[in-house]
């Protein structure tokens, strides 16, 4: 799933997703049919139980109909050595996905991550980069992770495979709460990959994350989306390209971002850079997530 899931940094492993966090669609139209009766609020979703929890975590993330979904994020990656922050790049992310109902009462969802890494202080995308803990001169590298597809079961429980685009992802998801607080409903996400690759020392992947989105929309069982945004905050090792050898310390993200139906409401900034990387992929992201995978390399 950015490294917002294996490629928020160089990936983001699956989801998976961080892990891409907008009024589309639905909002004013969902605040304005509203039931006002005790009643009928009393039919709202309830976050501590179970299979409203579920639906509320997908409509969240995804949707509970089937269609596209979009998520970017902006931020910085910092490196952490010795509990001392010294910030690298940053980061434009976006991420595609579709979703599909399953024949087993579960869903699957089949995504492509597109990551940018951009100037700190110009925002324009990374080429040449001198690494600011080896003084080291670099060429940063775009890669692209998917497209990956994703199930999961009627509980929710997802099925990351076990290849991604060449590298061995050993998947652990944590257990997703939703709860309640200020007229939003918040999601606390956690995963980590461990990325095996031919030819390169093992990484480790943490994606950490905070999605919510207003009551509002997720309680309401009429609604199939919500306007959602999420804080990503992913703590990995250092990623290969920057050529820290056996140096210890890991990079930080800190990002957020939010959630679109549509890829031209994407920010502008990512559709120029994903349109000089690939305008084909813009003119119809669907037929983009039929592509044989990119091998990975993160």
């Amino acid at each position: 799933m950015t490294e917002w899931t294996l490629a928020h940094e160089d990936r983001r492993a699956p989801l998976l997703g961080r892990r891409t966090v907008m009024a589309v669609g639905m909002g004013a139209a969902a605040l304005a049919a509203l039931p006002s009766s005790a009643s009928a609020a009393a039919k709202r979703l309830d976050p501590k139980n179970a299979d409203d929890a579920r639906k509320i975590i997908r409509k969240l993330r995804y949707r509970t109909d089937e269609g596209m979904v979009f998520w970017w994020i902006k931020g910085e990656y910092l490196a952490d050595v010795d509990a001392t922050l010294t910030p690298l790049y940053g980061m434009n992310f976006g991420g595609i996905q579709m979703v599909r109902q399953g024949q087993d009462g579960g869903f699957d969802v089949t995504q492509m991550e597109l990551g940018f890494r951009t100037d700190l202080a110009t925002g324009k995308r990374l080429g040449d980069f001198r690494n600011p803990l080896t003084g080291e001169m670099l060429v940063s590298p775009f890669n692209p992770i998917g497209p990956t597809t994703i199930h999961y079961s009627p509980d929710a429980i997802p099925t990351v495979p076990r290849n991604l685009g060449g590298s061995d992802i050993e998947f652990q998801p944590f257990p997703e709460t939703p709860f309640e607080a200020q007229g939003n409903v918040f999601v606390q996400y956690r995963a980590r990959s461990r990325v095996r690759t031919a030819g390169f020392a093992d990484r480790i992947v943490n994606d950490v994350s905070m999605i919510y989105g207003p009551s509002a929309q997720a309680l309401d069982p009429r609604t199939t989306s919500v306007d959602a945004w999420v804080h990503s905050s992913d703590v990995t090792s250092f990623p290969r390209w920057l050529k820290m050898g056996d140096r210890p310390g890991t990079i930080t993200l800190r990002g957020i971002g939010a959630k679109v139906l549509k890829i031209g409401d994407m920010p502008q900034d990512w559709l120029a850079m994903l349109e000089a990387h690939d305008r084909t992929i813009i003119a119809d992201p669907e037929a983009a997530l039929r592509r044989p995978p990119v091998t990975y390399k993160g």
